[in-house]
């Protein structure tokens, strides 16, 4: 069995000279180190770990005020 090694190339640069991405296609903006994915109509930013967390911490926190009210 062979294996197949695939390069992903993706778009980078400043975010303000970011052109609107192609479906599925990534960039990262260097400037500010967001990464974005697009629909082939607009940008669309990927949360980052720590905001992602952030909604955890918050989801957690409504199920445990709702469980207490119950």
């Amino acid at each position: 069995m062979t294996t197949k090694t695939t390069k992903i190339l993706y778009k980078r640069g400043a975010k303000a000279n970011m052109p609107i991405l192609d479906a599925s296609e990534i960039a990262l903006a260097t400037d500010t180190n967001e990464l974005f994915y697009g629909t082939g109509t607009e940008n669309i930013r990927v949360a980052t770990m720590d905001e992602v967390n952030e909604l955890m911490a918050l989801t957690e926190e409504a199920k445990a005020t709702a469980e207490a009210a119950i």
